[in-house]
């Protein structure tokens, strides 16, 4: 199955790597000893066991305040002809129908274009986008 060789080379590398096992043990033990670290100490029966005054234990629970889970982020890509009000309508169509413009529809349109980093256009009185963009959308306004 194996060439001798290839045998003689497991096995070395057997060796080796049991002897840096072996060496990190000791080393991890001669740095517990220098920073006195003990192990595990069972008392003889000799030994006397007495009681040690020990300080009340107190402890302040505080819990996180209450957030949204966060969603994962949802993408929608920008087809010929949209605006920023169009993907809106269409990622969210059981708030906006077609042709719908409020100001909710607006307020979702900014969120989206700051989500987005999305450039004004003065020439066209609204954001720039583009065929193919790919927009991170916010989850949609409950209505």
């Amino acid at each position: 199955m194996f060439h001798a060789e290839s045998r003689i080379m497991i096995l070395g590398a057997l060796v080796l790597l049991a002897l840096i096992g072996i060496g990190l043990g000791w080393g991890a033990h001669a740095m517990a000893d220098k920073a006195g670290l003990q192990g595990d100490v069972i008392p003889s029966p000799q030994t006397a066991v007495t009681p040690t005054a020990t300080s009340p234990v107190t402890a302040t629970l505080t819990l996180p305040s209450p957030t949204m889970t966060p969603t994962p982020q949802q993408q929608i890509i920008v087809q010929p002809g949209e605006s920023l009000y169009a993907v809106c309508r269409r990622y969210c169509p059981q708030n906006w129908g077609p042709g719908v413009l409020d100001d909710a529809l607006r307020h979702y349109a900014t969120q989206v274009a700051a989500l987005n980093a999305l450039p004004w256009n003065e020439a066209i009185n609204g954001y720039a986008i583009h065929p193919g963009n790919v927009l991170n959308m916010p989850p949609c306004p409950v209505r």
